[in-house]
């Protein structure tokens, strides 16, 4: 069973958020998650069969 999960990273302003969604459901903001540093990199952990596509999202 094929899943699409995102990442929501909102990094404008002073207050950085991360959130997530799965097949087009969105949760809520991570509020554990602070002090999001200015620049980040994706790193992503996947069982055999996974595969990973990484986009940016278009405006």
């Amino acid at each position: 069973m094929e899943k699409q999960i995102r990442i929501h990273l909102d990094m404008g302003g002073s207050e950085r958020k991360v959130a997530f969604s799965i097949d087009d459901v969105k949760y809520p903001v991570v509020l554990h998650w602070k002090n999001i540093p200015a620049k980040v990199y994706p790193l992503v952990s996947l069982r055999y069969p996974g595969k990973i596509r990484i986009q940016k999202k278009i405006e």
